[in-house]
């Protein structure tokens, strides 16, 4: 089954942003890679317009992100249209924090004492919505 949903990744690690990339296309998804939230509203905006959706925003380490804090919110308001996923690291304790908003509906955290794989991650956030493209 090809899951072929479409991901936009947003990592500022570029050596993290690859492998995350790589081990999710092997499990089936379709990943554009972008580095920072500015970056992912451009192509959410040319994407659009050229009509290629976008399945799920990614973006891994911005929990705590102090700099450009409003374009930080405004892709989190873009969940409004698309889910956003975010995965980061709790700098207190270490534990892994998965903050994720289905679009149009209450953002949930979860906190994980043994950190999953993304890829992982991904594939529970989509559950039952499967598709096949």
């Amino acid at each position: 089954m090809n899951l072929c949903r479409h991901i936009l990744l947003v990592d500022e690690d570029g050596f993290r942003r690859r492998d995350h990339a790589f081990l999710l296309r092997i499990c089936g998804f379709d990943v554009q890679t972008v580095i920072t939230p500015l970056e992912a509203l451009n192509w959410l905006s040319i994407s659009r317009a050229a009509c290629h959706p976008c399945d799920l925003i990614l973006m891994v380490g911005f929990l705590s992100l102090h700099d450009d804090h409003q374009v930080f919110e405004a892709v989190k308001e873009a969940s409004a249209m698309v889910p956003v996923l975010i995965v980061d690291r709790d700098p207190l304790t270490g534990k892994q924090i998965v903050w994720q908003k289905p679009s149009g509906e209450q953002p949930s955290i979860s906190y994980h004492q043994r950190p999953q794989m993304i890829s992982d991650i991904v594939r529970s956030f989509f559950g039952g919505r499967e598709q096949k493209w």
